[in-house]
């Protein structure tokens, strides 16, 4: 069924599945697809947000939160909403991405004295260049799609 979403030469570029074993999500050149691979479910939906080759799909522990990232130098942060996902986050890096991947941490309270748990997003490109950012779901907006199909 992932085969048929997409044209017979698209290559697939990387693979994920989440903790939970609910999600697939398939690179296919820059179009990301997600399927939903309960027993007795049969839904997919594809989009396309990256403008390159995307190399890495990682998704959180929990499974409600996927990153995506590629030839682009774009870092994208997936939410789980339901059956579908929307992009909620972008990072434009200054190299192309090769590899990136959610980390629980604990973010220092500062001033205030209240630690904060959130997830940090790490990422590297293949000469060994490591960037981090901390990651906090209520900063999250939506980020438009070039396109998306549901099938």
């Amino acid at each position: 069924w992932i085969h048929t979403t997409m044209s017979e030469s698209t290559p697939f570029g990387a693979v994920a599945v989440d903790a939970t074993s609910q999600t697939l999500a398939v690179a296919c050149d820059s179009a990301l697809i997600f399927a939903d691979i309960r027993p007795g479910s049969l839904h997919t939906n594809s989009y396309k947000y990256h403008t390159a080759t995307i190399r890495s799909l990682s998704f959180s522990s929990d499974g409600t939160l996927l990153v995506s990232s590629g030839d682009d130098k774009r870092v994208l942060v997936w939410v789980r909403g339901g059956s579908s996902w929307s992009c909620r986050f972008q990072y434009i890096c200054p190299k192309k991405i090769t590899c990136a991947v959610f980390a629980n941490a604990a973010i220092p309270g500062g001033q205030t004295g209240i630690d904060i748990q959130a997830t940090a997003l790490v990422f590297a490109d293949k000469f060994g260049d490591v960037f981090g950012l901390p990651m906090q779901k209520e900063k999250f907006t939506d980020i438009p799609p070039a396109s998306e199909t549901k099938d």
